[in-house]
């Protein structure tokens, strides 16, 4: 290597490039803004030390190493760039061969911007790309419409894209921060990693499967809102199915809502600890099995007392209902309301509730319904029980006899005050009052 392979320096103005052309140099160490005129002064230049900002279409055939960070103005191509220290990307960028960036990857809202194609980018400190979208009736068009790393990208902080299209699958090997994937699209998210900060897929219309096989904690889960449309709806079809079989704790929170199009929900039966709140409000009418939950033991962290006021919220239409086999204690239910036309066994081990209990079964058309069977009594003061009746007065009797296997450990406790606590015993008693006759209850006043 002779001296003249270095250019020491910015390369900025028409006297910089003639150097570094005349130079015949390969390596830059200050920064470089260029644009399609001075592009074929850089024909030998292999490495960037500083920043390169591109104000022009171009395509870098030598450049393989920029140091600093790579500002997109207008469309690049790099087909031999393998590392970059940080991305800007306010227009495309196609790299085949980039395998690291050791700094971020961000885009926002940038109409110029509608690809990014690095197929073999397999790390980066963060990618944080949201697109821009314009309003139609038949929903967003999107901008950006090829977005590919790979199957193997691994960062050490965050993944977040929002409004953004791929004409591929989504795997992603390890994320430890935050993976957020929100109103973009992708036909199947596959994430891979044993651990993550915060799991959120929320407004993927497109998405048929989410997999997290490989996933044992969270800090938090949201997949929410990822319905069918009815426009294009071989397209966008809605969320049918996810995978988080062998997740065993989330530090914080669990959302499940808005995805209608759900056809199996057989998942999160490793389960066995939720510190925060819980909002199950899902499935459909395609909805032919909800089988989770099977082993949670731990529902609101026990040793934060504000965990007391946490609501937790179960709401399922679904046939086949099995979950929540062995939990045995929840603070308080803002809901629970099961939709089904099958049996359903729900919460059959649930023994103490601390404060609220609303139990609506009102669109449970199967007779077997096995849930809340061992229940014992209430833990807090000021504890309210909310039974939701039909809305005919005529199918009072019917439902109550149907559900009469639920209400039973309340008659029980009822008739026997003395397992309750004296604290809201007026309470209770002012509101709601069964007559048990052997198995046949008959109801007094409802609310």
């Amino acid at each position: 290597q002779n001296a003249n392979d270095i250019y020491y320096g910015n390369v900025i103005s028409p006297e910089q490039f003639d150097a570094v052309l005349a130079q015949g140099s390969t390596v830059i160490t200050g920064d470089v803004v260029v644009t399609a005129e001075m592009l074929d002064k850089l024909a030998n230049v292999k490495l960037i030390g500083g920043d390169l900002e591109v104000n022009s279409e171009v395509t870098f055939d030598n450049l393989e190493v920029v140091v600093g960070t790579i500002t997109t103005n207008k469309a690049v191509i790099t087909p031999v760039l393998t590392s970059a220290g940080n991305l800007v990307l306010n227009a495309n960028l196609e790299a085949p061969e980039l395998t690291a960036v050791t700094g971020e990857v961000n885009s926002y809202r940038q109409e110029m911007f509608s690809k990014f194609m690095a197929p073999k980018l397999a790390f980066a400190t963060s990618i944080n790309v949201e697109g821009e979208s314009t309003y139609s009736l038949n929903g967003d068009i999107l901008t950006v419409t090829d977005f590919k790393v790979s199957d193997a990208i691994v960062v050490t902080k965050d993944i977040k894209l929002s409004k953004v299209a791929s004409l591929s699958d989504l795997v992603i090997a390890d994320v430890p921060g935050v993976l957020s994937i929100s109103r973009s699209v992708f036909e199947n998210i596959t994430y891979n990693g044993e651990s993550v900060g915060d799991f959120i897929v929320s407004g993927v219309n497109t998405v048929e499967a989410i997999t997290a096989n490989n996933l044992i904690t969270a800090n938090n889960i949201d997949i929410s809102s990822n319905s069918a449309k009815s426009f294009e709806p071989s397209v966008n079809h809605g969320l049918v199915t996810m995978f988080f079989d062998n997740v065993k704790t989330i530090n914080g929170n669990l959302k499940i809502s808005g995805n209608g199009a759900l056809k199996i929900i057989d998942t999160f039966n490793s389960l066995t600890t939720i510190n925060g709140q819980l909002r199950i409000n899902d499935g459909g009418e395609d909805c032919t099995m909800f089988n989770a939950f099977n082993e949670l033991v731990t529902l609101n962290d026990p040793t934060d007392d504000n965990s007391l006021y946490l609501d937790t919220e179960v709401r399922i239409k679904s046939d086949g209902i099995s979950a929540f086999e062995k939990l045995t204690h929840v603070n308080r239910f803002s809901q629970l309301h099961i939709t089904s036309d099958t049996d359903v066994t729900i919460f059959e081990n649930l023994e103490t509730v601390y404060s609220i209990l609303p139990i609506d079964f009102t669109n449970v058309t199967a007779s077997n319904i096995n849930a809340l069977t061992n229940f014992k009594h209430f833990t807090g003061t000021g504890a309210r029980l909310k039974l939701y009746m039909p809305r005919e007065e005529a199918d009072v009797a019917a439902y109550v006899n149907n559900i009469s296997n639920v209400l039973a450990p309340f008659c029980e406790f009822h008739q026997d005050i003395e397992s309750t606590y004296v604290s809201w015993r007026r309470y209770y008693e002012n509101r709601f009052e069964y007559l048990q006759n052997g198995t046949d209850l008959t109801l007094k006043r409802w609310l």
